[in-house]
């Protein structure tokens, strides 16, 4: 506003003015698009209004074909009305014209029924006065509109939105992070209740009573750890083998066994398993070898004591 008015004091044009301000309020956007990229709710929200619309498209034109077969339907009670009044003089052709006088009209009335626009108690009226079958269609419509193809585009647009936060990597990253402290936080919680002589260790006997309680055993369901083993629990947990279980044990140890096997610990399962059964191979070779090796220095020195003794009688 300040340069604008100090350009009309002088009588400059205009014209390279607006379009430095619309330069100016171009970089302010842009300023803007930053702004949005810190806002993780706002930027998760925008990622979904763009995937969705696509889908968006095809929605519209999905509903503007409904909404057309059934406009081009009760255009034809509009018309037999005219048919029987071509003077347009009763009320039921004036309201006849005002909701279905054309087919844009018909379209325009359907769509504002099941918008809010309209009432379509109103626009039901006229239409029962002409032939009750065009009542039952409009009730068709209605039913057709609202509970099928209204509830199938509004799924599309959740599941586009569900399926663009998936893809988020930093959501992900996110949701991760904040269900891995909550989860730590509850076993810290479970940990600091159950070391009773607040040693900062937790044995066996500690162990064993916390899990007596019926609403730690829940506790530990709802975490996704099945307690019903609890001495092999403990010894899992034991990773030093020292009958004792640190804080930073048992969180861990309750970590990684949280939920179901995964395909990468059914993987590393299956690489250890490989490994050993390599080891083991290797192993049974080397014994073979070391045995036949054996068996050969035995036959050896037998031999030559039977030579000995053979010189010896001999001698």
């Amino acid at each position: 506003e300040w340069v604008l008015w100090h350009a009309m004091g002088k009588d400059v044009s205009l014209g390279w003015i607006g379009r430095l301000c619309r330069i100016i309020r171009f970089f302010r956007i842009a300023r803007l698009s930053k702004v949005v990229r810190q806002c993780h709710s706002l930027r998760l929200l925008m990622y979904s209004i763009i995937d969705c619309i696509d889908s968006l498209f095809w929605c519209l034109i999905l509903i503007a074909l409904m909404i057309y077969v059934f406009a081009v339907f009760f255009l034809g009670a509009t018309l037999e009305q005219l048919k029987m009044d071509k003077r347009r003089e009763s009320e039921l052709t004036e309201s006849l014209m005002h909701w279905y006088g054309s087919l844009s009209q018909s379209m325009l009335t359907l769509f504002m029924v099941v918008s809010g626009g309209a009432d379509w108690n109103d626009a039901i009226e006229p239409l029962m006065d002409v032939d009750s079958v065009y009542m039952l269609f409009f009730v068709c419509y209605i039913i057709l509109m609202f509970v099928g193809v209204l509830n199938v585009v509004f799924a599309q647009f959740v599941a586009a939105a569900t399926e663009t936060i998936g893809r988020d990597q930093e959501a992900m990253v996110n949701n991760e992070l904040r269900e891995w402290r909550f989860y730590a936080e509850r076993l810290r919680a479970f940990f600091k209740h159950a070391d009773i002589n607040k040693t900062g260790t937790l044995n066996w006997e500690e162990f064993s009573h916390h899990l007596q309680d019926t609403k730690v055993k829940a506790l530990y369901q709802t975490l996704g750890l099945d307690v019903t083993q609890a001495h092999i629990l403990f010894d899992i947990l034991d990773k030093d083998r020292d009958g004792r279980v640190t804080i930073e044990e048992f969180i861990d140890g309750c970590m990684s066994l949280k939920g179901q096997a995964t395909s990468i610990d059914l993987n590393l399962l299956l690489a250890k398993s490989s490994q050993l059964s390599d080891r083991l191979l290797f192993f049974m070779d080397m014994t073979r070898s070391a045995y036949t090796k054996m068996q050969e220095s035995l036959e050896v020195l037998a031999a030559k004591q039977q030579g000995c003794s053979t010189s010896k009688q001999e001698a």
